[in-house]
């Protein structure tokens, strides 16, 4: 017999332990019922003689009219409980449909959630239809990762007040990565950075943008001589910004920098998290431990939908405040949700393991 057989449910079970128990307490009644004659026309101490009464006829008949009718009452108790397990029955195939029913509404749902989730990647693009897809989320990591270097770098110089809390460092890049530099992206980036010294936040993003202009800058390049020994020269663009701290370089050569990813990233996020939250807030079973396995059984299948680059950048996003309510309902840590997150490129600010702990090991469910 396979193991994967269910077992059967106590309703299936006509005559169960509780029928039998009703049927033992009968018997023992119409037992007892069985020695009423003889006690009650005996002369012992519990006996009485009714001889003198009338027919010792009619007292037995008197005596097993009762015991008739208790058997009456037990062929009707029969009849009582063959309605009674078929109601309990049909109640459980109603719970069951309408459990079926419940999750067939909810799995609709979430892969339409994971559809959206796809396209939403799908409609991703930077620099013109260049870098799209996945593939942008290489680009924008090395981006957010260049951003959070030049602030490191101010920050020891000296340029600027001395941030002490590495939090608020990656918290400040990342909202400068996410709303981009420029006169319209400066005022959102400030309105986001309004607790932190505003004279700090002009200096940071006026050293973004002197990078975002020295990439669209124009460089003369010069040909190889030819026959008649003129020179001859084309313009083209600069390709590479190359950042340096503390003996480690970063090259970024994607796409003009700093420009905001907020119509990229902001619907993205939004719809993922909210695609977690649907999981999570579910009920499929009363039992808890099987109900939360159900759910991290869905919520590895969205994970599964989440390439290398989206989990880090996913991890950067909480822990700035835009994406803070990822750590704060412990979705990381409770349901392993970047649980594949590719650690050692995880290697600037908060490390994930600093921030979260063992979130990597095996899922548990007490």
């Amino acid at each position: 017999m396979s193991t994967k057989q269910k077992k059967k449910s106590e309703n299936d079970i006509f005559f169960d332990t509780k029928f039998w128990i009703g049927i033992g307490i009968f018997l023992i009644l119409v037992i007892l019922i069985c020695f009423f004659p003889y006690w009650l026309t005996s002369d012992s101490i519990f006996d009485r003689n009714f001889t003198n009464t009338g027919p010792i006829g009619d007292t037995i008949g008197g005596i097993m009219g009762p015991f008739i009718a208790i058997i009456a009452s037990g062929l009707t108790f029969i009849a009582f409980w063959a309605q009674y397990k078929a109601n309990l029955k049909q109640t459980e195939q109603f719970n069951i449909q309408a459990d079926d029913v419940k999750i067939e509404r909810f799995e609709s749902k979430f892969y339409e959630m994971i559809k959206i989730h796809r396209d939403n990647i799908t409609e991703i693009s930077i620099s013109k239809g260049t870098i799209v897809k996945r593939k942008a989320f290489i680009s924008m990591f090395l981006e957010l990762k260049c951003a959070y270097y030049v602030l490191k770098k101010l920050n020891d110089s000296g340029k600027i007040d001395k941030i002490e809390k590495e939090e608020d460092i990656i918290n400040i890049a990342y909202i400068a990565f996410f709303t981009g530099v420029g006169d319209n992206s400066n005022k959102v980036a400030k309105y986001l950075l309004e607790r932190y010294n505003q004279g700090m936040i002009d200096i940071y993003l006026n050293e973004l943008l002197k990078l975002k202009e020295y990439f669209n800058e124009e460089i003369q390049i010069l040909d190889p001589p030819n026959n008649f020994g003129n020179f001859s020269s084309t313009f083209e663009k600069r390709k590479r910004i190359t950042v340096n701290y503390n003996n480690i370089s970063i090259n970024f050569m994607s796409y003009p920098p700093f420009n905001g990813h907020m119509s990229r990233l902001g619907h993205y996020y939004r719809h993922l998290f909210q695609t977690v939250k649907f999981v999570v807030n579910n009920e499929f079973s009363k039992v808890k431990k099987e109900n939360k396995t159900i759910k991290y059984n869905y919520l590895k299948t969205l994970r599964a939908q989440l390439s290398d680059y989206e989990m880090l950048l996913l991890y950067y996003n909480s822990l700035s405040d835009l994406g803070s309510a990822w750590i704060e309902e412990n979705y990381f840590t409770d349901w392993k949700f970047i649980k594949n997150i590719p650690l050692p490129l995880a290697d600037f600010g908060i490390t994930p393991i600093e921030k979260l702990g063992d979130f990597n090991s095996p899922f548990v469910t007490e």
